[in-house]
């Protein structure tokens, strides 16, 4: 299992997290959550070639519907801004396809809890020759700025992937759990309203409720069961 290991760490840790941070860097929140909200149709993909898993054609219609809701919010988030940003958040959006794929093929043997740890630790490997770098920039840090990376590390990352992957096992398909990352980008604007006091417009509410709607559809319809 090492070698999947290896690659969950990279894919969904390691890698993943330089890229997305790189194009963050690049591009509003609300257009990066958009962006890392195709994610679900790539892990469909990726999950019908690997496990040969089969969308129901209800299933299919509320996927592209989700997608189409999420083009109406990005309408209403200032917008796509062109260049390199896009193509990291396109590239961070295949990753973590490709890592929740790799949870799915884990999980059958193994604990969410001890998936997630061993990721944890194969990241961190890969990512020990910044250390050094990490060492003088804590020294550089607030205590408020120290604080906010324990949250991150605490909060959206060992216990959201934690919680992720305890999905992934008790799914029935890959899709069912990766289909509620459309929820982000509405997530996204409501968080900029309450934080930054920006009235989201209407395409907020229009294009969050496609994504709530296309979500409850997938979820009555489900899936076929994998063939053979």
């Amino acid at each position: 299992d090492l070698p999947w290991l290896a690659a969950s760490g990279a894919a969904g840790f390691a890698v993943y997290l330089l890229v997305f941070n790189r194009g963050s860097s690049m591009l509003n929140p609300t257009t990066s959550c958009v962006i890392v909200s195709t994610a679900p149709i790539i892990t469909a993909l990726i999950a019908r070639l690997s496990f040969k898993e089969h969308l129901t054609a209800s299933a299919w219609i509320a996927s592209v519907a989700a997608f189409g809701g999420v083009v109406v919010l990005m309408s209403g988030g200032g917008g796509m801004m062109a260049g390199q940003g896009v193509l990291w958040m396109m590239l961070a959006a295949l990753l973590i396809s490709i890592y929740n794929v790799i949870q799915r093929k884990l999980t059958v043997d193994r604990s969410p809890l001890e998936v997630t740890a061993y990721s944890f630790l194969m990241a961190s490997v890969m990512l020990i020759w910044c250390l050094p770098a990490a060492f003088q920039e804590i020294t550089d840090a607030t205590v408020g700025q120290i604080g906010i990376v324990i949250y991150l590390g605490i909060f959206p990352s060992a216990l959201a992937y934690f919680a992720w992957t305890k999905a992934m096992r008790l799914a029935v398909n890959t899709g069912s759990v990766a289909n509620y990352m459309y929820l982000t980008p509405f997530l996204a604007l409501l968080l900029e309203f309450l934080i930054l006091s920006e009235m989201p417009g209407k395409e907020t509410f229009i294009g969050g409720g496609i994504i709530l709607g296309s979500l409850f559809i997938f979820a009555r319809q489900g899936r076929k069961k994998p063939a053979g």
